[in-house]
Order: structure tokens, then sequence, then C-alpha cells
């Protein structure tokens, strides 16, 4: 095993290779590890391996070209088996094929810290060929899907560009570096809350003034309820005034700060926390009759003025928590 390929013998000396290319896909290939003949060789996309018509089509391939001295159907079954390893051990495979470059990135990682404020910036320190060089990130750059801010600093930095770091592998590379944001920070701020902060001044920019009825939650994501005589049934908190907040506005801003909605259970968490949110997600039926996820914001955290940031309320309440 080497980095960047991953190879294993089916039946002596006939080996299985498989490596990524600088386009970020793997090429695949039958070698004989003695004669170092190849026998076959195809590129498919990085995670072909997902795909039960992607398998069928390689393995059916591959041995339509392996030499008569091996047993078609030995090498058959042990392709089978192996590939089938790769679906099931999907994020393994992933790394064990990834890139010279990617590698060559997250082996010259010293640390990784993040600077909250008005702008907020993440710092990679690296260091490569006795260099040392500190990559810095906006939160739209670190968010973004795009590997080129990386690639052009690190370009910059190394007068070499990192081969292979398509968009999916700078995906894998932040995740790596975000796992060590919440263990190293120079400023005592995790990744956890640098999300929940973003999510949150995000709230306040784009769902204030909170509008005057409920049924507005229903028409519009955007719309945030202010309720400070607690009209709307609450069974798991007590408070002086909620914000409520649809659901769907907080899933666009965690997507915004380049969290997918499988984060959302770790947001409510830091969020109730920072004393940002009363308790997780509440189900509630609205004015149009459909049943809406809503989150009970803390109004006073958020630094919500009733009088600047609210409209009058123009409707009565009549609404009731779902179980």
């Amino acid at each position: 095993m080497t980095d960047g390929a991953f190879t294993t013998t089916l039946t002596e000396p006939l080996a299985l290779l498989m490596a990524s290319n600088d386009d970020g896909d793997l090429r695949i290939q039958l070698i004989d590890d003695e004669s170092e003949n190849v026998y076959f060789s195809v590129v498919r996309d990085s995670d072909w391996f997902t795909s039960p018509q992607k398998r069928r089509e390689v393995v059916n391939a591959a041995v339509d070209n392996v030499p008569q001295t091996f047993d078609g159907s030995t090498v058959r079954d042990e392709l089978e088996r192996v590939v089938s390893q790769f679906d099931a051990n999907y994020e393994e495979v992933r790394r064990q094929t990834r890139p010279e470059g990617v590698e060559q990135v997250l082996s010259a990682t010293t640390e990784v810290t993040a600077t909250r404020g008005e702008q907020t910036e993440f710092q990679v320190t690296v260091e490569h060929n006795g260099h040392e060089a500190t990559l810095t990130f906006t939160a739209g750059e670190w968010a973004t899907n795009s590997p080129h801010p990386l690639i052009e600093q690190w370009t910059a930095a190394f007068l070499s560009r990192p081969e292979g770091v398509t968009a999916d592998r700078w995906e894998e590379i932040r995740a790596e570096w975000e796992d060590q944001l919440t263990r190293v920070t120079e400023t005592g701020a995790t990744h956890a809350e640098i999300v929940a902060d973003t999510v949150v001044k995000e709230i306040r920019k784009t769902g204030l003034p909170a509008v005057a009825n409920k049924q507005s939650l229903a028409n519009d994501e955007n719309a945030t309820l202010y309720d400070d005589d607690g009209q709307i049934a609450r069974s798991e908190f007590s408070a002086e005034a909620v914000l409520w907040v649809h659901s769907g506005l907080v899933m666009d801003k965690l997507a915004d700060a380049g969290e997918s909605t499988d984060y959302a259970n770790q947001l409510s968490i830091q969020l109730q926390e920072d004393g940002q949110l009363h308790a997780p997600t509440e189900r509630h039926r609205l004015a149009d009759g459909g049943k809406y996820m809503l989150y009970p914001f803390n109004p006073n955290a958020l630094g919500v003025d009733a009088e600047a940031d609210v409209v009058d309320r123009t409707v009565d309440f009549d609404d009731g928590v779902e179980p």
C-alpha cells in the first residue's frame, strides 16, 4: 500500500491496482507483480465502485483481458469480493486513493486556527520543502466547493501546484482541517462555535424585521416571528420571548456556512449551549394547515430590538405544538 494507490493480490501473481490521476479520477489496472505486465487498464470516476452497473462493467472487462494462464472464474470471484469491499468501506478507499497533491497538503499541515470577528478568517499553517507558509481563507472561500483559493495560495507559497486537488478532494481536505480546528485554535473558537456564529449573524441579516403573522412563516422561508406573550404553545421550555425561525432559513444559512443538513443536530446543540436557542426544533401547524419545523431562538441573545426589529401583529394565534 502506497500513498495515492490501493493494491491487492487477487491470485498469485495477478494484482489489482487502483490509483488517482491528476483529474481526480481513478485508474484501475490488473498487473502481473512478477513481470510487471499490465493486462487491463481503465479510468473511471472516483466513486465508480458505488454503482452496481459500473462494478459489473469493470469486472467483466477485466476478466476478459486476463490471459488464459489464470483461472477466469477465480479472478472474477476475487474481483467481485474486493470491489464489494470498496463499496462497503467508501471513506477508507477514498483515503487510500488520494492524489499525491492532496496527501502533500495534508501532511504539510501543522496548525489550523480561526479568527472570529466581523469577517471570520481561517488560517492554515503548512510546512513544505523546508519553507513555512500560512494559507488564509475567508468564510466564503472556506465554505465554497471550489479548490482554487487553496491551489492559488499553495502555488504562490511553494511555486508548485498541488496536483489532483479537485472540488470533492477539497471537501476532504477541509473536513480534516476542521477536525484539527476543534482541537487547536489560538482564538479559543471551535469550528462548531464559528458555524453557529455565522448562522446567527445571517439569520439576523435575512430574517429581520420579524413578520406580523404566522401565515408568513408558511409562505416565506426567510420569515421569522417574534412571540413575546406565549401565544404559540410550547411544551419543552418557558421563556419571556421567542423568535420563531423557519427551519428552511436555518438550513439555508447552514449551507452558506459550508455544512450540510447532517450538521443540523450539532448546530442545535451549540446554539443551545451558547444561549441563542431555547430548545430543539418544534413542529407547528400554521395558518395554511401545514406542519412546519420551527427553531425557538432567544431574541435577547440575538440582540433583537422589539421596537425596531418587529412589526405589529395583525392576527390571533390558534396554534398548537404537534406531537
